[in-house]
């Protein structure tokens, strides 16, 4: 067998294969980033995307474009829903961009990078008050908000 038969053999397989599992992993789409349609028994449900908010909803955030916000942690995650009718038709899409046990800090992040992307004219912040009841220095979350100075 020559080599240049050999090296075009091996490229053109490694071309398929890497063809066929991003076919197949966009087809599949387990965290419901590039919304395809979903087939009932194959790719309908997405039992993932639940355990890994914090990296799915920047994608989703970004795909959706939004005209309002909705940020915080789990309290407002449970308490707003983005799809209520009481959401006039100018702000819709609602996203409700709230992340469970987030700190102050990474729900600035996220807002920050929601409107680099989005034409969000309307944010709605969940504040919860227990995120500022300990002391600066005994955080032990490096991304807690603000900074501790040690």
């Amino acid at each position: 067998m020559n080599s240049k038969y050999f090296i075009l053999s091996w490229t053109i397989a490694l071309l398929l294969l890497l063809i066929t599992t991003t076919g197949f992993n966009y087809l599949v789409d387990p965290y419901g980033l590039f919304a395809t349609p979903r087939i009932s028994g194959f790719n309908e449900k997405k039992p993932t995307a639940n355990t890994r908010v914090r990296v799915v909803k920047p994608y989703q955030v970004t795909r959706i474009q939004p005209h309002a916000l909705i940020v915080g942690n789990s309290r407002p995650e449970m308490g707003l829903d983005p799809t209520h009718v009481c959401w006039s038709a100018e702000k819709r899409p609602v996203y409700s961009l709230t992340t469970p046990g987030a700190s102050v800090y990474m729900q600035v992040r996220q807002t920050q990078h929601a409107l680099s992307t989005t034409p969000a004219k309307l944010i709605i912040v969940g504040v919860d008050f227990l995120d500022f009841l300990v002391a600066p220095e005994n955080h032990d979350d490096p991304y807690q908000w603000p900074p501790s100075v040690r």
